[in-house]
C-alpha cells in the first residue's frame, strides 16, 4: 500500500466542514456580492459572488459596453469599493465621456462642449459623476490583455486602494490566451477567467459577442450557443446574459443561472442619447405561431 500524498486529506471536506466553510461565507458575502441594481433580476440570480463570473453577450449595438459601465458604475456608489474596468475596446476618452452622459442625463455633445471650455457647470458635472460611481471605476484600456496580467493589476488596485469589488471585462474576443482557432483560445480563457475569480475571490462581469452568422441563421432572439468562438464560454459561467433588441425595446435574457431559473426574460429601460438605464420589467416573447416565433 502507497503512502497517501500529503495534504489530501484536508481536501475531502465532511458535511460539518462543508457546513462551517457555508456559513462564514454567507455571513462575509453579503457586502461583497455583486447587484445589478435591478430588482427583479437580482431577485432571480442572488447576485454575482466573489469567486463568481456573470457573462453577458449581445448583438452589435445593444449597448452592452455602456451597460457593463452602468453596472459597474452603481455597484460602486453602492459599495463604495472600487471596480476595475479593462476597457480592451474602448480608450479612456470615450469610457469618461460616456461616464459624465450617465451621470448627469446628457448628450456626449453636451459633455463635449463643457469641458472644452471649463466654467463652473463643468465642475458640476465633474461632481455629479463622481457621486454617481465613476470616482470608484479604475479604467485600464490596455488590449490583448494575458490573465495573469489582469491578475497583476488587481493585485496593483488592492495594495493601492483597498477592496476591488468587481472586475468588468470588455471584451472576451480582445483578451491573449494560448490556442490555434478562436474555439480554442475561447475555451482556454473562459476557464482561466473562472479560476482567476476564485483565487482572487471577486466577481467578475465579462462582456462577448454573438456570431455574425448567428443571427442570419436562428433569427433575433438570443441564445447561449450564440457566443462568438463558440468554445466553453458558457461552461466557465456562473450566470450568462444575452441582450438583443425586440423593435425599439432592449431586452435582457437569463440565459444560464446557477441559482435557479433561467430562459426569464427583462425589458431595460433606456436612454441611447445619454445612456442611462433606468430598472427593469418582466417582458414575455411573441408566442409561437406554425411559422415559428414572431418577428424571430
Amino acid at each position: 500500500m502507497t503512502d497517501q500524498p500529503k495534504g489530501f486529506s484536508a481536501d475531502l471536506l465532511t458535511f460539518d466542514q462543508r457546513a462551517e466553510r457555508y456559513m462564514k461565507f454567507i455571513r462575509s458575502v453579503e457586502t461583497r456580492r455583486f447587484m445589478t441594481g435591478l430588482y427583479d433580476l437580482d431577485h432571480v440570480i442572488r447576485g454575482v459572488a466573489p469567486g463568481e463570473v456573470m457573462t453577458i453577450i449581445a448583438y452589435s449595438g445593444t449597448y452592452k459596453s455602456a451597460y457593463l459601465q452602468h453596472l459597474l458604475n452603481q455597484f460602486g456608489a453602492r459599495t463604495k469599493t472600487y471596480q476595475l474596468f479593462f476597457s480592451q475596446e474602448m480608450p479612456a476618452e470615450t469610457v469618461f465621456e460616456r461616464e459624465v452622459q450617465m451621470g448627469c442625463r446628457v448628450s456626449g455633445s453636451e459633455v463635449e462642449k463643457h469641458y472644452k471650455d471649463v466654467t463652473e457647470s463643468t465642475a458640476w458635472m465633474h461632481e455629479q459623476s463622481e457621486k454617481k460611481g465613476s470616482k470608484y471605476v479604475l479604467v485600464c484600456e490596455k488590449s490583448r490583455l494575458t490573465l495573469d496580467k489582469m491578475a497583476k493589476y488587481c493585485e496593483v488596485a488592492r495594495a493601492k486602494w483597498g477592496e476591488v469589488g468587481c472586475i468588468g471585462i470588455d471584451y472576451l474576443g480582445l483578451m491573449a490566451g494560448d490556442g490555434k482557432t478562436i474555439f480554442e483560445r475561447i475555451s482556454d480563457l473562459s476557464y482561466g477567467i473562472k479560476d482567476m475569480a476564485k483565487q482572487l475571490m471577486v466577481p467578475i462581469i465579462l462582456l462577448g459577442q454573438v456570431n455574425r452568422a448567428y443571427s442570419a441563421s436562428k433569427g433575433v432572439e438570443i441564445e447561449m450557443d450564440a457566443a462568438k468562438g463558440g468554445g466553453d464560454i458558457e461552461a466557465g459561467a456562473d450566470f450568462m446574459l444575452g441582450l438583443f433588441m425586440y423593435e425599439e425595446d432592449l431586452i435582457l435574457k437569463v440565459l444560464k443561472n446557477r441559482k435557479g431559473r433561467k430562459n426569464i426574460h427583462f425589458k431595460l429601460g433606456l436612454d441611447p442619447d445619454t445612456f442611462c438605464f433606468s430598472g427593469c420589467e418582466p417582458w414575455e416573447p411573441p408566442k409561437q405561431t406554425k411559422r415559428g416565433r414572431e418577428a424571430f
